[in-house]
């Protein structure tokens, strides 16, 4: 089974960084992927500080809807 958290986050650093770390600490595999959703903090850095994979929306109106369909998107287009 591959379970995938989509996280999306706008400007919210400090709060990202604890997020990753919970998912990270769960007994089964979870592959995380950050939607980072017009941030304009270090969301990017604490992502690759925790080694997860992330993207930036593109042209994203929905907020938080939009930024999952981004991510929903990706994660079809990379299935195995």
């Amino acid at each position: 089974m591959n379970i995938v958290a989509i996280v999306p986050t706008h400007d919210r650093a400090a709060q990202l960084a604890h997020t990753i770390a919970s998912l990270q600490a769960q007994t089964t595999p979870v592959r995380i992927l950050v939607v980072l959703d017009n941030c304009n903090d270090n969301s990017a850095d604490v992502c690759n500080s925790a080694d997860v994979e992330y993207f930036a929306t593109v042209d994203n109106t929905a907020r938080k809807a939009g930024a999952q369909n981004q991510a929903l998107a990706r994660i079809i287009n990379t299935a195995d």
